[in-house]
């Protein structure tokens, strides 16, 4: 953990603070990738899920020797500690979201986050300028987040996590295992997450159901303004236009071009 000094504090995300004895064994019985083999200094996407396999929250995980943080956007820390404190039981493990504690951006180093001592000072006026750059750059990598609007809505795959290493197949039993490893084995997800760019005026927020030419009823995972004005968004679609679901038409109608991601979908060859 540093002091905030240069870096810049992303405010719109908070760090979940796992320390004792059984830190590690724990978060590894919880989240969807391999906590053991974390390395100290290092950090890996991963995330927490329903006993049904649906995903909670995805956690940008950061060991630091015996200490572990989880870093997701503000609004579901709150909910998320409630719900693993439910899992502790006789672990020697400790939970805290401290207000003292904020992630940051690491210079020169995209998509990295380092956690912080908070600044005396008040968050800085350009902190949602921050967020946004934070979020796009998420966007151009295929990183997918998860609010309050789509919590426990989609299994891993149909964000691409297994796409980004968000998951490991090797590591045995942690809630939800059972069906993500069902939906890999099966060989084919019908619904993944795609990138997308819009010059659409009407305000876009994660949860918000559009309907996409070829794509039908599609999800919002995540949008920012991108450079030059437009607007880009992560969004959960139909793969298979003709089992899009038929009451796509009663949703609104976004013009929008397909982006490239920087990483290949089996179920899309190029």
């Amino acid at each position: 953990m540093k002091n905030s000094g240069a870096l810049r504090p992303l405010d719109h995300l908070a760090a979940i603070e796992i320390a004792g004895a059984d830190a590690a064994r724990f978060l590894h019985g919880q989240l969807s990738n391999d906590v053991l083999n974390l390395a100290d200094g290092q950090s890996q996407l991963t995330s927490f899920n329903t006993p049904k396999g649906r995903v909670v929250a995805i956690l940008r995980l950061l060991r630091d020797s015996e200490h572990f943080f989880a870093v997701l956007p503000r609004e579901l820390a709150a909910p998320l500690l409630e719900r693993l404190g439910r899992y502790v039981l006789r672990a020697k493990v400790s939970l805290r979201l401290s207000s003292e504690l904020v992630p940051c951006e690491a210079p020169g180093a995209p998509h990295r986050i380092l956690v912080c001592t908070r600044p005396a000072t008040p968050a800085a006026p350009d902190s949602a300028a921050v967020a946004e750059e934070w979020k796009h750059g998420n966007i151009a990598a295929g990183i997918p987040q998860i609010y309050a609007a789509t919590s426990e809505v989609f299994v891993a795959q149909m964000l691409n996590l297994d796409r980004v290493e968000g998951i490991s197949f090797t590591k045995g039993c942690y809630t939800g295992q059972e069906i993500i490893a069902r939906t890999q084995n099966l060989g084919r997800i019908k619904r993944r997450m795609l990138r997308f760019a819009t010059a659409s005026d009407p305000p876009l927020a994660p949860g918000d159901t559009v309907a996409l030419d070829g794509f039908g009823s599609s999800t919002v995972i995540e949008t920012a303004t991108a450079k030059g004005g437009n607007r880009e968004l992560l969004a959960v679609v139909h793969l298979e236009p003709q089992i899009a679901e038929p009451s796509a038409s009663t949703h609104p109608r976004l013009e929008a071009r397909e982006l490239p991601l920087p990483y290949a979908l089996p179920e899309r060859p190029t």
